[in-house]
């Protein structure tokens, strides 16, 4: 299992293993308490990306995938595994929402809509149509209300945030090739979470390199 720091000084790609779910349209719900096991792999874009390899048969990860223009979900233990993270993403939002039983669930939300290469490489990295943020919230409104005890949005990472830091380096979002992953670590014994988003990837054609790394929510 990678730590905080392994996260703030490296990049981490995630390749996305098959995961048990129960699916309605446009909404992928994880089941829960499923676990993987996580360990750095090897470097997949010099000199300082790497895979970040889940094994299925593992107990110290909860894993959230990607579906495009849908939504999934999961929501996090409260005992067992300490590590928390989802595939890539690019224009993707996560939503974080909590219970009435201070429980957490995690959204992970995608739109494509007006999204076209062209429209990215005229605007700025972190720009994002406005039918497709309706979309994601649309996604992420349906996978909450999919959850029981109605959970509250309380925290929510757009690319308006996490592609903040590639904006004051390249003009546009043709000059930027890369990606962002977020993940989250508990407090051993505690329901304790705190989150946190990366982005690597190469500007201009320079070096894939580890642009920013922050902390964007925890629970306490």
């Amino acid at each position: 299992m990678i730590s905080v720091l392994d996260f703030q000084t490296k990049g981490y790609a995630v390749p996305m293993p098959t995961t048990l779910e129960t699916v309605v349209p446009q909404h992928h719900k994880q089941l829960l308490n499923q676990t993987f096991g996580s360990a750095e792999g090897a470097v997949c874009y010099a000199p300082c990306v790497h895979n970040l390899v889940l094994d299925p048969a593992g107990i110290d990860t909860v894993f959230l995938p990607f579906y495009q223009d849908q939504a999934a979900s999961v929501r996090l233990p409260n005992n067992g595994p300490d590590l928390f993270v989802t595939s890539n993403l690019s224009g993707c939002a996560i939503y974080i929402c909590r219970d009435n039983q201070q429980r957490l669930v995690v959204i992970h939300s995608n739109s494509t809509s007006g999204s076209t290469k062209i429209i990215g490489d005229a605007n700025r990295p972190s720009y994002q149509t406005a039918p497709a943020a309706r979309e994601l919230d649309q996604h992420a409104t349906l996978a909450r209300n999919n959850h029981g005890s109605v959970p509250q949005t309380v925290a929510i990472l757009t690319k308006a945030t996490y592609l903040s830091a590639v904006d004051q380096r390249a003009a546009n979002g043709g000059q930027f090739i890369g990606g962002t992953t977020v993940a989250g670590w508990r407090q051993p014994g505690t329901y304790n979470w705190t989150f946190y988003y990366q982005v690597w990837g190469q500007i201009q054609g320079g070096t894939t390199q580890l642009i920013t790394c922050r902390e964007f929510y925890r629970n306490f």
